[in-house]
């Protein structure tokens, strides 16, 4: 009879990896820009999404190191200033985290709001934060767009992070 401890040992791994694996995932998918009729160029924060659903629901799989390095890994793929995604992806984590009490057994359209709002809350500080290292005021406009495009993708990506957390994750 074969011993196949390292089988199962393998298959726990790949399972506990794989909200970092998606998450990783989405940033990289996230840095293929969707142009739009009036040739504006958006990226949606994919990773917010994604960070978002597993504080929520999975903690525990990405802890705050994994949000930091996928946040590193944002910055490198942006250029944006080195340790700023990381830094707003913490805050994203910090906050909802604290808050998965209030967002238990709630209702999608609930969590949809809770992340409809607090994208547009990061979505300013990171706004603020690139006008302060720019020294100036950047253009609003861009970033409405992004933050709408995020908010609307919302449902299709956390419906497939549902269905990994249903039909993966819970057999871990």
């Amino acid at each position: 009879m074969k011993d196949e401890g390292g089988w199962t040992r393998l298959d726990l791994l790949a399972r506990r990896l794989t909200p970092f694996l998606i998450t990783v995932t989405l940033v990289i998918v996230a840095q293929i820009p969707m142009h739009l009729p009036a040739a504006v160029s958006i990226a949606p924060a994919l990773a917010l999404i994604a960070v978002y659903f597993w504080a929520l629901h999975q903690p525990d799989l990405i802890p705050a190191p994994v949000v930091f390095l996928t946040g590193l890994l944002q910055d490198i793929l942006t250029g944006v200033p080195f340790g700023l995604n990381a830094f707003i992806l913490l805050i994203v984590y910090g906050i909802v985290v604290s808050q998965r009490r209030f967002f238990f057994g709630k209702s999608f359209a609930v969590l949809w709001w809770g992340f409809a709002t607090l994208s547009l809350v990061i979505g300013a500080l990171q706004w603020l934060a690139m006008s302060m290292l720019m020294g100036q005021l950047l253009s609003v406009g861009p970033l409405f767009v992004e933050y709408l495009a995020t908010a609307a993708l919302y449902p299709l990506v956390a419906y497939v992070l549902v269905l990994t957390h249903r039909n993966i994750l819970q057999e871990a």
